[in-house]
């Protein structure tokens, strides 16, 4: 078994790194793991508190495949699967040197099994991340919220993916196999949702229905835990806010994407 961080280590990392802005050494095994900027995301959005954060350089820990990928908040939404063949795989250094965790499109997946957030219309949830669909898989999912008509971004057509139901205002056009920045808010709200992949937006348009996952329903790279609709997706980073950030904040996480995972990303 390969560790980047352990849970525990995790922790006491996300301290360190919180009071220091140093990164220090804690890479067992044989993958290279990467320090985070000066200037990281948990860092730059202040206006909103973070739900969770997932960055493939840290707090990943590989059995066959990855089994716990660790959240760097206090509240340990840490995404894990125990399942060997369920697990998905790290891409050591696939992008600008930066670690990447691609699912394979048949059985893979991670679940959030502690994270249980209130309705979307009473605490709204604002995601963002770096993603890219190597191949077309139909309706593939990103991550979901165990329904289609729960929390879940996934692919909707050849050419465009969708926030949770797909109702009108939500579909973004993009190119398989291409880096994006993506941004969504799930509110339950006619007038701020919203889906952004790259610099194209979906414009306004209810996304969620009238619920977010349930405690342990949260899953990544399928729209539910048993794995329904999995994707051939490959995540660099996922976090979560509860609410929407600033538009210089905003403004700072792209600058911070193309800084840490080059310019071929799509912000």
């Amino acid at each position: 078994m390969i560790s980047l961080e352990t849970p525990s280590s995790a922790r006491a990392f996300l301290r360190r790194r919180r009071a220091t802005g140093i990164v220090p050494p804690g890479v067992t095994g044989a993958v290279a793991c990467h320090p985070v900027n000066a200037l990281d995301p948990l860092q730059i959005v202040t206006s909103q508190t973070a739900v969770f954060f997932l960055i493939a350089d840290l707090g990943v820990t590989i059995a066959t495949g990855v089994s716990h990928w660790v959240d760097r908040t206090a509240n340990a939404f840490d995404a894990v699967q125990a399942t060997t063949t369920a697990q998905p795989a790290l891409q050591s250094a696939a992008l600008n040197g930066r670690n990447t965790i691609l699912a394979d499109g048949v059985d893979d997946r991670l679940v959030v099994g502690t994270m249980d957030l209130p309705a979307p219309g009473t605490t709204p949830t604002w995601f963002w991340g770096v993603f890219n669909e190597p191949t077309d898989l139909g309706s593939a999912t990103l991550f979901g919220g165990g329904s289609s008509t729960l929390m879940r971004i996934f692919r909707s057509s050849l050419t465009q993916m969708r926030c949770s139901n797909g109702v009108s205002g939500t579909q973004v056009t993009r190119v398989v196999n291409t880096w994006y920045r993506f941004e969504a808010l799930f509110a339950n709200s006619a007038t701020s949702d919203y889906l952004k992949i790259g610099s194209t937006d979906s414009g306004v348009g209810t996304a969620t229905g009238n619920n977010n996952p349930a405690a342990g329903a949260f899953t990544l790279f399928a729209q539910q835990t048993a794995g329904n609709s999995p994707g051939n997706f490959n995540l660099a980073c996922l976090g979560a806010w509860s609410g929407n950030p600033t538009a210089a904040e905003k403004a700072l996480l792209s600058a911070w994407v193309t800084g840490y995972y080059g310019a071929s990303v799509n912000v």
